[in-house]
């Protein structure tokens, strides 16, 4: 196990661990049936099994080859998931408009919102699983931030929810929440 507990690590990767949280989490998402939704980094799949019972299409977008051969596995007799082996900041949008739902590498944060407001996307909504601390500095609570302000006249961000440290896997040494982007 040491060899892919360092490269969950050195990815960043905190995977949660309980499905009846992840349907939660969904719950209080507007995914529906009429919804192209885009997993980042599906990892072990717990997300994307919750996403497939309410959205139209699942596109899984993985970088690690072992967990995508995994996922496609998973998943191979789920008409409505796709599993995409692709790094998600390389990744091209189809130009139709979609949603996000993910639990974020923290390490790529900035990157990733950036990818998702500033790229030529039809991001309609985002749910991300992401540090407390970005999230407050992306929804400029509990004060405004340069970037908060660039992208209110754009976007909304809400914090829905607080998670614990321990509904992660490995426990993050850092506070997680869950943070609504709508244009």
């Amino acid at each position: 196990m040491g060899t892919r507990y360092d490269k969950r690590i050195s990815l960043a990767q905190n995977f949660l661990r309980s499905p009846k949280l992840v349907r939660r989490l969904v719950a209080m998402s507007r995914i529906g049936p009429s919804d192209t939704v885009y997993e980042i980094g599906p990892g072990n799949g717990i997300i994307t099994a919750a996403l497939a019972t309410v959205a139209r299409q699942v596109i899984g977008i993985e970088k690690d080859p072992e967990l995508v051969r995994r996922l496609r596995e998973r998943f191979r007799l789920v008409a409505n998931v796709e599993i995409v082996e692709k790094d998600f900041l390389a990744y091209s949008f189809v130009t139709s408009e979609y949603k996000v739902f993910a639990n974020i590498p923290y390490n790529s944060t900035a990157q990733i919102v950036r990818k998702l407001l500033c790229e030529r996307s039809k991001l309609s909504e985002g749910y991300l699983i992401l540090q407390k601390e970005a999230a407050q500095k992306f929804s400029g609570s509990p004060r405004e931030t340069l970037f908060s302000i660039l992208v209110k006249p754009f976007f909304e961000f809400r914090i829905l929810s607080q998670l614990r440290r321990t509904d992660f896997c490995p426990v993050p040494h850092v506070d997680s929440v869950f943070l609504s982007i709508k244009r």
